[in-house]
């Protein structure tokens, strides 16, 4: 198990009663306890791992800000210059690794897909600055000297990236009286010292600072977007919203000079407000919950209530091959991904449903549309389309 993997001798039964979600672990051990990936390919070598990424790269030293940089051999910003050098997903360059962190997704109990791993390569004696973070992170060190200090944030589960000695924004401060305000931490912080094949869980705003030894030193980050309740609710009653012209349409007039303009903006929005808290006892808590996970659904995680519809943007073409019928699906312009699917042809009728649709429909009604089928096979149907992207879960309910 993935999690078992990292935690070593400690069971997953104390590690969520003593130290998930809120308070901090390390733990040593070797690194060939840990799946293959974390000490062979690029997250063996840092130039393999420069030589090999594509994606943003960001580059500081301690307190000298954060950049990205752009056109440079990223070999030489942490070989030469001495600096800490930030690659962000490089989950798609170790083989086996998204499925790993699929597992351990699971078993924190957290959304599909949440997970991305980054990678920081540090220079001698360079380091990240004092700084919190937003979500729960695992560090998972993989080479040379490195150290942490750490000190909890005096507000529990705080959401804020906050690094003392920078502009704060208000939403920051109204969750917490305490704030650090130095760019240091104090002498009497904790010290704790990694090497290879050690794991330091970091809840977040657990403030931390970090510094290399005498080499060159590199960790993988397991950073998990793990949504907190607020978030979930506010981003999914924006996409149930916008489905009503009421809630599209501007307010206008709302900030006019003329009070009789402005008074009767206020009148339109306490009627929708009005409307709202009405509607929100009714909400779907499944459907809330299922949407901060990350498509496509697979067959056996397609339910009756699940929403779908076809992208006008794709062009579907059915053929009849035999006792086969062949689906090819291609988008008009750009890059879009190109599939070529052969299905039963006996499953035509139902492709063809899917093919004509324009409207929102939800699972159970194909299923009414199509009794003769066994809800297995229609289920892994939609889970292929939804991959080819002709058909797209709408992951909220209709307002």
């Amino acid at each position: 198990m993935a999690l078992e993997d990292l935690l070593g001798t400690m069971t997953t039964t104390a590690f969520f009663e003593r130290h998930f979600p809120d308070r901090h672990l390390t733990v040593h051990g070797s690194l060939d306890r840990l799946p293959a990936f974390f000490y062979q390919g690029v997250l063996a070598d840092p130039d393999a791992l420069s030589a090999a990424y594509r994606g943003p790269v960001y580059v500081t030293n301690r307190n000298l800000g954060r950049y990205q940089v752009h056109g440079i051999e990223t070999r030489a910003c942490f070989a030469e210059l001495g600096l800490s050098v930030g690659f962000t997903e490089v989950e798609n360059l170790a083989p086996g690794a998204k499925e790993w962190l699929h597992a351990l997704e699971q078993e924190l109990g957290m959304p599909r897909g949440c997970a991305t791993m980054a990678v920081f390569v540090n220079g001698r004696n360079s380091g990240l600055s004092v700084h919190c973070d937003a979500q729960e992170q695992i560090a998972i060190h993989l080479m040379g000297p490195k150290a942490f200090r750490v000190q909890a944030h005096p507000t529990r589960f705080p959401k804020m990236q906050h690094v003392p000695g920078r502009e704060t924004p208000p939403h920051w401060l109204a969750q917490s009286d305490g704030l650090l305000d130095d760019a240091t931490l104090p002498e009497d912080a904790e010290h704790i010292e990694l090497r290879p094949g050690s794991v330091l869980y970091t809840p977040r705003g657990l403030y931390h600072e970090t510094l290399s030894g005498d080499a060159l030193a590199m960790t993988a980050v397991v950073a998990f977007r793990n949504p907190t309740p607020a978030e979930l609710l506010t981003r999914y009653l924006e996409n149930v919203l916008l489905q009503s012209e009421d809630w599209r349409r501007p307010l206008a007039h709302g900030w006019s000079a003329a009070p009789g303009h402005r008074d009767a903006a206020k009148a339109r929005m306490d009627e929708l407000v009005a409307q709202l808290v009405a509607r929100l006892g009714g909400l779907s808590t499944e459907r809330l919950l299922a949407s901060a996970e990350a498509p496509p659904l697979e067959p056996g995680r397609v339910l009756d209530t699940t929403r779908l519809k076809r992208d006008p943007s794709t062009h579907v073409a059915l053929t009849q091959e035999g006792d086969r019928v062949r689906v090819s699906i291609a988008t008009a312009l750009g890059t879009g991904a190109k599939a070529s699917l052969s299905l039963p042809s006996s499953l035509q009728p139902a492709l063809a449903w899917l093919e004509r649709g324009r409207r929102a429909f939800d699972f159970a009604e194909l299923c009414s549309a199509f009794p003769a089928w066994e809800r297995s096979a229609l289920a892994s149907t939609v889970a292929l389309l939804l991959r080819t992207k002709a058909l797209v879960e709408l992951p909220f309910e209709a307002w």
